[in-house]
């Protein structure tokens, strides 16, 4: 059989899996229900400008920010504790997410950690070449294509991480071990998800991403289903009528939720195509 045949097979078990279990929806629902009604609450009081004053003004964005960072790592660890009772064809509910909270969080923040200074180096080894016209197009071909293969080799640490309960450095090593014997596939998968998550198409330095503008303080939030249906182009807490944005709900809600559906599926996948492939 060949690898794609192969993973047609586990992208139909996934979906039996996720439609038997919607509890692994909860999480990252309820989380982005709790963002999106944040968000929108502070841009009401920016559009009625009860924030007196600079600084009154960035306080409120900057829990924001903290709110979302801290919740989604709690989400993250969470979540895949669930991925991994779901691929062994258990049941889940909220005390395997607890569960995956305590035993995860620590080593997901920490792995991000890591990923993020990975690729923070590999963009500055890069620096050199920008000034020099032909180097700088080749470079920074080079670098999304180095980005994208760091992303692909390590697509499968968190499940390394989750089944075999080790540090983050061997999940590394043993996602990189997995990733190059099924890596095609593997790719595809990544590619996928990151039309639906955002790390494809992340615009850094550009004014065409989730910015929210309050009284000129910008602040770049990437947040899932604001990339799709081009909602992040032009989406802007800088719009000059409260009514524009109550008008933008309906359809911000219904991106993330389908941004949300896809992945955890994908990400469920993910997870599935390691178990059977590791023989868990």
């Amino acid at each position: 059989m060949g690898q794609f045949s192969e993973l047609w097979l586990y992208c139909k078990e996934t979906f039996g899996i996720v439609k038997r279990r919607p509890f692994l929806f909860v999480p990252r629902l309820v989380f982005m229900g709790l963002l999106l009604s944040s968000v929108f609450f502070v841009g009401g009081i920016a559009f009625v400008r009860l924030l007196p004053g600079r600084w009154m003004n960035v306080f409120p964005l900057g829990i924001l920010v903290i709110g979302f960072l801290v919740g989604n790592l709690v989400v993250e660890g969470g979540q895949i504790n669930l991925y991994k009772k779901a691929a062994l064809g258990y049941t889940v509910g909220m005390d395997d997410f607890g569960e995956g909270v305590r035993k995860f969080v620590g080593r997901v923040f920490i792995g991000g950690l890591m990923l993020l200074l990975l690729i923070a180096l590999m963009s500055f080894l890069m620096v050199g070449f920008v000034t020099i016209p032909l180097l700088g197009v080749l470079a920074g071909i080079a670098l999304v294509i180095a980005i994208f293969a760091v992303n692909v080799l390590l697509s499968a640490w968190k499940a390394a991480l989750a089944f075999k309960d080790i540090g983050v450095m061997d999940a590394f090593s043993d996602s990189w071990r997995f990733v190059r014997e099924f890596f095609w596939p593997m790719a595809l998968v990544v590619f996928v998800k990151g039309l639906f998550d955002g790390n494809n198409n992340n615009n850094s330095g550009s004014n065409q991403g989730n910015n929210f503008n309050i009284n000129g303080i910008n602040v770049n939030l990437n947040i899932p289903g604001l990339n799709m249906f081009g909602l992040n182009q032009g989406f802007s807490f800088g719009v000059r009528s409260a009514m524009a944005l109550i008008a933008l709900i309906p359809f911000v809600v219904a991106a993330a939720i389908i941004s949300i559906a896809a992945t955890v599926y994908i990400e469920q996948l993910i997870f599935v195509i390691y178990a059977r492939r590791e023989s868990l």
